[in-house]
């Protein structure tokens, strides 16, 4: 609880901020490299010009309000919200909503599990002393 009582320092939230989800990893492990992640604006770009942009969704309409609430990267869409609180928070549509959050939450997972065996590979080479 805070010394100047209850609530200070909070503010009530628009429906223009997205909600966010609580961190579904343990705050034990390390800190990973955010910069392993593509930046949403550049993404976003991507998955239009891509396969994943047949259906005419048009992602990269969303790149400022990514930016203005400081969305940077898709690992932020993919552990920050759900496509029901996105749909809300922006006024996307919400089978745009949905798409775009599992294609972030399927490259994030990607991203993660190929940094993990690189780490482990790294970690299983010999040690060599000078």
């Amino acid at each position: 609880m805070s010394p100047w009582g209850p609530g200070y320092g909070t503010h009530a939230t628009t429906s223009h901020v997205p909600p966010t989800k609580t961190p579904s990893s343990p705050l034990t492990e390390d800190i990973e490299d955010i910069t392993l992640f593509p930046r949403i604006s550049e993404w976003l770009h991507e998955l239009d010009e891509g396969t994943r942009g047949a259906d005419g969704h048009n992602f990269s309409e969303w790149v400022l309000y990514f930016a203005e609430w400081k969305y940077i990267r898709i690992c932020d869409i993919a552990d920050g919200m759900s496509s029901s609180e996105l749909s809300k928070g922006s006024g996307m549509a919400e089978g745009t909503a949905k798409q775009l959050v599992s294609y972030a939450e399927a490259n994030t997972q990607l991203i993660r599990k190929k940094e993990k065996k690189r780490a482990q590979a790294q970690k299983a080479l010999p040690r060599r002393y000078i």
